[in-house]
């Protein structure tokens, strides 16, 4: 009968230690690169978004250009009844002919681009953060997926173990050297493992179809990742990343472009006050008199001053008090969010080196040292499982804490608005 476990069983148990080595970082940052160059290439938001940032650049000429002159024509003095003490045409009736041009004043017209420049900085601000959150997306369902797909391979190397271990724990019930319950523990612990796999196929579909939709592909699009992930960054300072967001954070950088628009406004608005002048002339013929030409000048009474131009004024002033107050509370949650992510990679990174430098090794040694002794028959068959199960265990731990890493670093890219390894 069958009383132990195969040693190549056994041997792959202990699976491969997860380094962090130069050429898996390098071929880690070229799929991802890719990815990240298609999903810019494809997707429909921002595409819609770089539709507008241009939409809004070409109003630039549009907001700084003077308004299209008006062209007259016309009748002017026909009489609608005769006159019997007039012995020929009315001598003022003409025919006119006339152009007049709305010239604003000096100073309205760059405001109006000032303010349309500024709208362009915004929108494309607004661009550079989809850019940057489309990255992270990428990155985030990239990473699950590798994660996901490297938790199958420990579970399948786990199951493998457990397969073994139930017929020779039932060689071992037959023979009367363990009871009934050892045989049903390690039954459960198989079927523990095919609900856990399960449940991690369902994860790998789940980041798989997200990671297709920043694709705009269908979301059960074959893609093929690197077997595993590696972290190869040293995260700088948190003094220096939260220095480097408040100037590049696409957000920020936004906000301040729409303040820029809006003091623009603000000078523009104090300007309606001060008139634009309506020019326009004009030319009529008279038959068989002498033609006549007429210019006019024209100039608005601002009358209701207080009620309008006074008001709006007032009114686009607070708009930049508010943008400002937006900004300052925007830029305090930047920060914060940096310090936060900055705490997590962190703990993450203290947590990885833990399991690498102690709890891996510990772990490994402990089920070799189990599997030896049980070899020799010396040893109980599911004090191998409970070493096994320990080790997947902190290999599972691993791989999420390095998964979890790695989303967090993409995360705080976003938010900084570059990259952040060296």
């Amino acid at each position: 009968m069958l009383t132990s476990i195969p040693r190549h069983v056994l041997r792959g148990a202990l699976g491969v230690a997860l380094v962090a080595r130069p050429d898996i970082v390098a071929a880690q940052t070229r799929v991802v690169d890719s990815l990240v160059t298609r999903a810019l290439a494809a997707n429909p938001q921002l595409q819609s978004l770089e539709s507008q940032a241009t939409a809004t650049r070409l109003r630039i000429t549009a907001a700084g250009a003077w308004a299209d002159p008006m062209l007259m024509a016309g009748i002017q003095n026909l009489p609608l009844s005769g006159d019997a003490t007039m012995t020929g045409p009315e001598p003022m009736t003409m025919k006119m002919f006339g152009v007049s041009q709305t010239l604003p004043y000096p100073g309205k017209t760059s405001l109006r681009a000032r303010v349309a420049r500024s709208e362009v900085d915004a929108a494309e601000a607004r661009v550079a953060g989809a850019r940057r959150e489309l990255r992270r997306d990428v990155l985030d369902a990239y990473y699950d997926l590798v994660a996901a797909r490297m938790l199958l391979s420990i579970v399948d190397r786990q199951q493998e173990v457990a397969n073994g271990v139930i017929p020779a724990t039932q060689a071992r019930y037959i023979s009367g050297s363990v009871p009934q319950s050892d045989v049903l523990k390690a039954r459960n612990e198989a079927a523990a493992l095919a609900e856990e796999r399960n449940t991690l196929i369902q994860e790998e579909r789940t980041a798989l179809a997200r990671l297709n939709a920043a694709l705009d592909q269908s979301s059960v699009t074959p893609l093929p990742t690197d077997s595993v992930i590696a972290a190869g960054t040293t995260l700088a300072s948190l003094d220096s990343l939260q220095a480097l967001a408040l100037v590049a954070n696409p957000r920020l950088v936004e906000r301040r472009a729409m303040i820029a628009a809006r003091v623009a406004r603000a000078d523009l608005a104090r300007r309606e006050r001060l008139p634009d002048f309506d020019v326009s002339l004009q030319y009529g013929q008279r038959d068989r008199l002498p033609d006549m030409i007429t210019a006019l000048v024209s100039v608005p009474l601002p009358i209701q001053r207080r009620k309008k131009q006074d008001v709006e004024a007032r009114a686009a002033q607070l708009d930049v008090v508010s943008a400002e107050a937006d900004l300052r509370a925007e830029g305090n949650a930047v920060l914060s969010q940096v310090a936060r992510l900055h705490a997590t990679i962190e703990r993450h990174a203290a947590n990885l080196a833990l399991l690498d430098r102690v709890m891996l090794p510990q772990a490994r040694a402990t089920f070799a040292s189990a599997s030896t002794v049980f070899q020799s028959g010396r040893g109980e068959l599911l004090g191998v499982l409970d070493a096994m199960r320990a080790l997947f265990a902190a290999e599972t731990m691993r791989v999420r804490t390095l998964a979890e890493y790695l989303k967090s670093l993409a995360e705080l890219e976003a938010l900084v608005g570059q990259e952040v390894a060296p």
